[in-house]
């Protein structure tokens, strides 16, 4: 498996350098491809303040790298990889975020939307379609993430995992729905910090 390794003076990916990009030159990045896709640059520097707390180098456990911490299958996806450079990494992810935006388009509440997007980001759109679908089953309101949240974390119980509605089964919830309230919560302190 690739990885990154800190050579004390720099960072190495497959034994060749890693540059580290400047703050304002990720800050760039994000404008323009927010701006092509029509996304809120504060919720994309939220997310990746909660996926690599800005580090490009950043590399989970599960094989998620760089900024945006995108998965090997969904780089493959946005034409990327591990040799790819930062701003390419923030356009792919930042058109991931896109495409799952188009999904809650009837979520017409901004922060409403973004707890929707943030948990997709994190858990996959599918678990998120599947609380939705439980609420409706339920009466309860599917546009509302207080609502929606409550059946993520079902998801981990086999009543709700093996539901016809539900169509990507089991899944515990718990982490996506706290890494959506986290996000959104930063996104808000953004919003105050860059009016």
């Amino acid at each position: 498996p690739s990885g990154l390794m800190n050579s004390g003076n720099g960072y190495f990916r497959n034994n060749g350098y890693a540059f580290r990009t400047a703050p304002q030159t990720i800050n760039r990045y994000i404008q323009l491809a927010a701006a092509n896709h029509q996304v809120d640059p504060l919720l994309i520097k939220a997310v990746i303040k909660a996926e690599s707390n800005f580090d490009p180098t950043a590399l989970s456990p599960k094989g998620a790298q760089g900024l945006m911490q995108l998965m090997p299958e969904t780089m493959e996806h946005f034409g990327i990889n591990e040799f790819s450079s930062d701003e390419e990494h923030i356009a792919a992810g930042i058109k991931y975020i896109s495409l799952i935006a188009k999904s809650f388009q009837n979520i017409t509440n901004k922060i409403e939307q973004y707890h929707f997007i943030a948990a997709s980001y994190n858990a996959g759109r599918g678990h998120v379609l599947d609380a939705q679908r439980l609420c409706e089953k339920y009466l309860e309101n599917s546009t509302q993430w207080d609502f929606v949240s409550k059946y993520l974390i079902l998801k981990s119980k086999s009543e709700y995992a093996n539901d016809p509605v539900v169509k990507s089964g089991f899944f515990p919830g718990k982490h996506a729905v706290k890494y959506a309230n986290e996000v959104v919560e930063r996104y808000e302190a953004y919003l105050l910090m860059y009016p």
